[in-house]
């Protein structure tokens, strides 16, 4: 790192922490807290609409920022990440055997029963062809939020996939390598930086029996080394995200090297950086026993992005994104090495037309021809692009460069001919979370580009053909072309066949039997049985008294709102009952009246009725009977039901809570607000009291950490507010003891 910019870290450092003494003396712990909140990196994105956020490059969903707020520290100003990791390196240590990775609270007598849904799978990052497999069928893929999982036949649709043990089942998997020497060896990256922290991983884990068993080699508690650029010796802390991987066999003797490089980016949150000394290229010459930092050139850190190894010059190539913790770290960057050794950077000239400067360069991938040495595909996500005429911001810019990126020549991108996208742009303004771009290992000539849906080329991108879209629509059906789960993040030509692949994105794994035909035929088809992999926010159940099946329904990321009948404590077929993010969910407890299910911000609020026999009935959209404005409370919203009221509580904003009442079996809801809350604070957790009946006692936990009791919460003439509790940080949950007055 360039000296001055070394210095400015330091100053800034000594100044915040300046800060921090003054008001650790001077302030108590609420006032501390309200401070932090007040100054919350998110303080101003949380007002941003979904547009919005995509022109800035945010993440569409909020919920990792709702939750940074809510279970923020209030001693530091942030969420205690090293609580978090001690706790479960703890777990980990005390148990053994079959038990060493099991959630907290499980026992042989108490244990925990995965019942699904195990028909729908969430997003998936990474994936690989088995070399193991002699049939050449086998794919180990990655979930974000459901560690490893195998799949004996990934063509044939009746096959399940089997979760592997060993890594940790709750974290993100962002990349898997296999050595092709040793297929034995298997190495898996986790955390992604696409997402401002969403998913941070903690390290890079290893198998050398196949994938059966794994370790972790690089992260917080491993035993080795890592060398950086500040101390020689450090634990990397392990909030980091592995943004790729790659095996090198320097001297092409077909031999295992034990070479290995990691990409590590930065799990940035809007202002709050994580592992910000130690993003950047390392290089393993032990097989991952111990770890070196890569200088790559340049007086600033690199944020490096993507890792290839070219196989017919057997040089590793280099791309890099923007980097927020860095001022002035642009994207756009492309370094080599011959040796593994050393690097040195690669500037292109870039064409004048479409016109980006450096500072609008950000996350950059490449795909190397596998026939010329000099021949490369190039895919960059820009922050703003303008022609003589036009400007776009965040689309992306495809490149070719034949002469090893000496030059760069425009490729005109594919219009996309999916739902409500503007065709200039396949990414839908999302190129820096689903961005991909693929060569045939066979013909320079094909290539792929991915975004919502992929993109087929077979003339070096002279025209395009769209191989899937992510919702069929009226005047599609002559297309003929699969339906794939949005978001892709990855395409895995199947080995000695590459017109076979599988792909990757929120929805879990697709393969295609003929990406050649996929234009006009129907190749594509997920197999999601038993990769029990959706992230759940929410979780509801019938009571026990129901006449029907056991019901339990859930609010998933991206993938709606779920139900799952009957499921007698086995893996369950479910059903989609609500599409797009799935926010609270609560059943009626007295009688089983109903189920109420909740997009985002309250904005579609839906009633499923049952009858006195348990039968599911008609699903209502509330607003068609009450009138609800746009975008109230929160992204993911806490909502509570007094089933013995039949009334549904939700934040409604600042200093507010929405009331519906008259949920009960053939009722007609009604609304009212409650003001005046808590003045300058939100809702952040519901509970209605079950031992007051005959009215609603509603218990209001706040971001500022008091709690309120509101009587009579179900009558917006007579409800009375008082406060219960003060404390330092946001209250993220009530829960009632043996009477009213345990809390």
């Amino acid at each position: 790192m360039d000296y001055k910019v070394y210095l400015k870290v330091i100053c800034g450092l000594l100044i915040v922490g300046t800060t921090l003494f003054w008001l650790s003396q001077e302030e108590s712990p609420e006032d501390l807290h309200n401070y932090y909140l007040e100054n919350s990196p998110f303080k101003e994105t949380s007002k941003l609409s979904k547009k919005e956020r995509l022109a800035r490059g945010l993440p569409p969903n909020k919920f990792n920022e709702q939750m940074y707020d809510l279970t923020l520290d209030p001693s530091t100003g942030v969420p205690n990440y090293d609580s978090k990791q001690s706790i479960q390196k703890q777990l980990q240590i005390k148990r053994s055997g079959a038990d060493r990775y099991a959630v907290p609270g499980q026992s042989g007598a108490t244990p925990w029963y995965e019942i699904g849904p195990k028909n729908a799978a969430g997003r998936t990052r990474a994936a690989v062809w088995d070399l193991t497999d002699g049939g050449g069928t086998r794919v180990i893929a990655g979930g974000v939020s459901g560690g490893l999982w195998r799949n004996n036949d990934i063509t044939d649709v009746s096959q399940i996939w089997s979760r592997v043990t060993g890594v940790p089942g709750n974290l993100a998997i962002s990349i898997i390598v296999q050595d092709p020497q040793n297929t034995s060896v298997l190495y898996a990256g986790t955390g992604e930086s696409y997402t401002g922290g969403d998913a941070s991983g903690n390290g890079i884990y290893k198998s050398t029996d196949g994938g059966l068993n794994w370790d972790l080699i690089f992260g917080r508690g491993f035993s080795g080394t890592v060398t950086t650029t500040f101390s020689p010796s450090v634990q990397v802390e392990g909030y980091f995200a592995i943004n790729d991987i790659i095996l090198y066999d320097h001297d092409l003797d077909n031999t295992t090297d034990a070479l290995v490089f990691a990409a590590l980016g930065t799990t940035y949150s809007n202002g709050t950086g994580l592992d910000t000394t130690i993003n950047g290229l390392y290089k393993s010459d032990d097989a991952g026993a111990s770890w070196n930092k890569k200088t790559l050139g340049g007086s600033a850190e690199q944020e490096v992005n993507d890792l290839e190894v070219q196989e017919v010059s057997n040089r590793i190539w280099v791309s890099t994104t923007k980097n927020p913790y860095w001022s002035n770290n642009f994207g756009g960057k492309f370094f080599f090495s011959n040796d593994g050794t050393n690097f040195s950077q690669a500037n292109p000239t870039y064409p004048t037309y479409p016109l980006t400067s450096e500072s609008d360069r950000r996350r950059t991938e490449i795909a190397s021809s596998h026939q010329n040495t000099n021949t490369h595909y190039v895919i960059v996500e820009t922050a703003n692009t303008s022609s003589s005429t036009t400007a776009y911001p965040r689309i992306p810019i495809i490149y070719k460069t034949t002469d090893n990126f000496s030059t760069l020549t425009y490729i005109e991108p594919p219009k996309s001919a999916d739902r409500n996208h503007p065709s200039f742009d396949f990414t839908n303004g999302q190129s820096f979370y689903d961005l991909e771009i693929e060569v045939d290992p066979t013909n320079d000539n094909i290539i792929y580009v991915g975004g919502i849906s992929w993109y087929r080329s077979q003339n070096s991108g002279a025209s395009w053909s769209q191989i899937n879209v992510w919702a069929q629509q009226t005047g599609m059906e002559a297309l003929g072309i699969s339906t794939v789960h949005a978001d892709q993040h990855g395409l895995y030509f199947k080995p000695t066949e590459p017109d076979k692949a599988i792909v990757v994105n929120d929805g879990g794994v697709y393969y295609s039997s003929s990406l050649s035909t996929a234009s006009d035929t129907t190749t594509f088809f997920g197999n999601e049985k038993e990769m029990i992999t959706l992230q759940f926010y929410t979780v509801t159940q019938s009571p026990p008294s129901f006449p029907g099946n056991d019901y339990v329904a859930g609010g998933t990321q991206d993938n709606g709102t779920w139900e799952i009948q009957n499921s007698n404590l086995l893996k369950t077929d479910g059903s989609e009952i609500q599409s797009g993010d799935g926010a609270a969910t609560e059943f009626d407890q007295v009688g089983g009246h109903y189920l109420i299910s909740n997009y985002v911000y309250n904005n579609t609020i839906k009633r499923t009725q049952f009858d006195a026999a348990g039968n599911k009935g008609t699903t209502s959209e509330l607003f068609d009977i009450i009138s609800i404005p746009n975008n109230e409370g929160d992204f993911i919203n806490p909502g509570a039901l007094d089933s013995n009221q039949d009334v549904y509580f939700s934040c409604a904003g600042n200093n507010r809570i929405r009331v519906i009442t008259e949920l009960q079996r053939g009722g007609t809801p009604a609304t009212f607000l409650i003001n005046g809350v808590e003045a300058g604070a939100h809702v952040t957790a519901l509970a209605v009291s079950g031992f007051t009946t005959d009215s609603s006692t509603l218990f209001v936990g706040l971001s500022n950490g008091k709690v309120k009791k509101i009587t009579n919460a179900n009558n917006s003439g007579t409800f009375s507010i008082s406060q219960v509790y003060n404390q330092a940080g946001s209250v993220s949950d009530i829960h009632f003891g043996e009477n009213e007055n345990e809390i």
